[in-house]
């Protein structure tokens, strides 16, 4: 039920937050345990991810996207709960407000882990692949 409750969350979160750069300034950054493959693929669709339009907002917010051991992800997904993580393909996912910013933070507990948890991540902003 846990698991349920942060993805609702971070479902609502990400639609209010990713509005194209109209109505938000959205960033992605990627620790150093992400490999340059995955974070050039991610970031190549994340830029093409649909828009919200700007009336569908709350109000313009900038939002941290995070993935792997980067600072502002480590911030809120501390590295003792990754380090527990049991599967190569797990990550964590947390979303938070910090200095009046949204963050959402994706942390793996391996390269794998961060990969899978990136692209679970794309789709959650509305990226679509064919597999």
């Amino acid at each position: 039920m846990a698991l349920r409750g942060v993805a609702i969350q971070l479902v609502v979160l990400c639609a209010l937050a990713y509005s194209g750069c109209h109505a938000a300034t959205n960033n992605l950054s990627f620790g150093s345990d992400v490999t340059a493959a995955v974070s050039e693929r991610v970031a190549a669709h994340f830029s093409n991810a649909p828009e919200i339009p700007r009336d569908h907002l709350l109000r313009p917010t900038t939002v941290e996207f995070a993935v792997g051991n980067h600072d502002l992800a480590a911030t809120i997904i501390p590295d003792e709960e990754v380090a527990a993580l049991e599967s190569a393909e797990g990550f964590i996912a947390r979303s938070a407000m910090l200095d009046g910013q949204l963050l959402v933070a994706v942390r793996g507990g391996s390269t794998h882990g961060n990969a899978v948890g990136a692209y679970w991540l794309l789709e959650l902003v509305g990226g679509r692949f064919m597999h």
